[in-house]
């Protein structure tokens, strides 16, 4: 089969690659587009797996066709389109666990549904389960202008926020932001994320912040934040490291939690895409909630394609279209 293998930190189109083997749980799906994510960049191979002894494929997630299904799964045949979190996602062809699947609502073609995993379920788990979000809770969306920030802004909306702020660095995207269900956007180079928060809260501050950018933006995080406020850490774009006043941080009695797959069980994996299946689906399938798609690439172009990503001009999601 065809697929973008990680050979030392270079991608290297591959043609002579064999699928993987199909488990009792698995199923094979051909795959036709493939999202393409930050977490992409890295280019190391223990980060994808390198499946079936070979070597390590690229990508994170897909959406395709099942055209085979292990003698013990249940529920998905030859035939169902379907989409999908999991490594070699930049390849004709997958096998992973059925449990780790989802189906493709009708109304999205193809680079809509590669766009969907990573960005709505970290939102969803991030602001839902990790969040504990509750109709009329103020959300604050740091970095909302990115493929997950857009996905968390549209779910708090949807989900009845009493206020969405988000802020982003680029005023041209954060103006669109209002069609993608940020009320208050806050380009942070002009006003801090607090202020705003203050002003369109009455001093009340937010009760669940889902932050995309980490570093220098922890302390208007931290000022944003209302007393027992949920601090969720989906990405961090501005830097790995952050100071905090803790005498704060404990007035307030914030939670400050982490959210990454990485170190997940297949079980704790499983029972993500369970809720996110059961409450995010149904939104997507609706057009209540969509993905948005900045720039289809040839898999052949797949290392242009993340340079697009790392120069950070796109907005919304990068898609690998993926062509047998």
């Amino acid at each position: 089969m065809k697929a973008i293998a990680i050979e030392g930190t270079e991608l290297r189109l591959r043609s002579d690659l064999p699928e993987p083997d199909l488990g009792p749980d698995d199923l094979r799906v051909r795959i036709n587009a493939a999202g393409v994510n930050f977490a992409d960049l890295m280019r190391k191979p223990s980060h994808f797996g390198a499946g079936s002894g070979g070597p390590a494929i690229a990508g994170l997630e897909f959406a395709g066709i099942v055209v085979e299904a292990g003698r013990a799964v249940r529920g998905f045949a030859p035939g169902d389109r379907v989409m999908a979190m999991d490594g070699g996602a930049y390849a004709e062809v997958a096998v992973l666990d059925h449990r780790l699947v989802a189906r493709v609502p009708e109304r999205l073609g193809w680079p809509e549904a590669a766009a969907v995993m990573v960005s709505f379920m970290t939102a969803h788990d991030a602001l839902c389960t990790h969040g504990r979000f509750a109709a009329g809770d103020a959300v604050l969306v740091q970095g909302c202008t990115s493929a997950v920030g857009i996905a968390a802004a549209q779910l708090a909306a949807y989900l009845h926020a009493s206020c969405v702020i988000g802020t982003s660095t680029t005023p041209a995207k954060l103006a669109a932001m209002k069609d993608w269900g940020v009320d208050v956007p806050v380009n942070v180079r002009e006003q801090s994320a607090a202020e705003a928060v203050s002003a369109a809260t009455g001093g009340a501050g937010v009760a669940v912040i889902v932050d995309a950018v980490g570093g220098a933006a922890a302390a208007d995080s931290l000022a944003a934040a209302a007393i027992g406020a949920r601090w969720i850490t989906v990405g961090r774009v501005d830097g790995k490291s952050a100071q905090i006043e803790l005498n704060e941080f404990a007035r307030k009695r914030l939670e400050l939690i982490g959210v990454t797959f990485r170190t997940r069980s297949l079980f704790e994996r499983i029972r993500v895409v369970e809720r996110f299946a059961a409450s995010v689906l149904p939104a997507l399938a609706s057009g209540a909630i969509r993905p948005k798609i900045d720039r289809v690439f040839d898999l052949v172009d797949a290392a242009a394609a993340q340079d697009h990503v790392r120069s950070g001009k796109h907005f919304g999601k990068v898609v690998l279209k993926i062509e047998s």
